[in-house]
């Protein structure tokens, strides 16, 4: 509970902004790993929260992984998006995207990593609407400090950018390019769970304005077997 405090303490500066939207995101990972851990299973369950307030959203998304080797990794998933209370941006939306990851070996404490996803977004902004399609590309580099201290437990931090390009989209008032940075602390407090506390701030570029955004993330990923 403390680092939990401690993680959201250090950023608060930034959720006070009233220019900005703050947003809370609750995940789940449920891992399974098979294969002796060259196949992972996270049917993942989570919960957003725009402005700590009236706009809700849940999601279901089953997502697998193959790992090919210890440097690359695949993921692909699909998802699907509930949303209520006068959130009326996607207020039900499926997709699917797919994932490559590629992981460099441990440099002392040090390590990195880059991300390469593919989406494919339907969206329903109202009930009497139709779908609407996008497909977007993601782009993540990032890197991980392990910290020396209670090494039992995993502690780490990292720091990342990301970058969201829509080259096809068929209703550009919803779909936004924009780029997000921020930082990840993450530990393991007992064995087979792992909590990883992340911020990151969001801005989108749209034709009528850009949106910012602060998100705070806490993800629980537990090992069922």
């Amino acid at each position: 509970m403390k680092y939990i405090i401690g993680f959201f303490i250090l950023f608060s500066p930034f959720f006070s902004s009233a220019q900005v939207k703050n947003s809370l995101w609750v995940e789940y990972y449920p891992d399974i790993n098979l294969n002796g851990g060259k196949w992972k299973l996270s049917p993942e369950v989570s919960y957003r929260s725009d402005d700590f307030s009236g706009a809700h959203t849940v999601y279901f998304r089953p997502q697998a992984t193959y790992k090919i080797n210890n440097t690359f990794s695949v993921t692909g998933a699909l998802a699907y998006f509930v949303s209520w209370d006068d959130f009326a941006v996607n207020e039900r939306e499926f997709s699917a995207y797919q994932a490559v990851t590629a992981k460099s070996p441990s440099l002392g404490r040090f390590s990195m990593a880059l991300r390469a996803r593919f989406e494919q977004m339907f969206v329903k902004a109202e009930p009497e609407t139709s779908y609407n399609f996008g497909f977007r590309m993601r782009f993540m580099p990032s890197v991980t400090y392990l910290l020396p201290v209670m090494e039992e437990k995993g502690l780490a931090l990292t720091a990342f950018m990301e970058t969201f390009t829509f080259p096809s989209a068929s209703h550009r008032d919803y779909y936004d390019n924009g780029v997000s940075f921020g930082g990840k602390f993450s530990f393991s407090p007992v064995e087979k769970l792992k909590i990883e506390l992340e911020y990151h701030r969001y801005i989108a570029h749209k034709e009528i304005g850009d949106v910012n955004s602060n998100r705070f993330r806490i993800m629980i990923r537990h090992s069922i077997l």
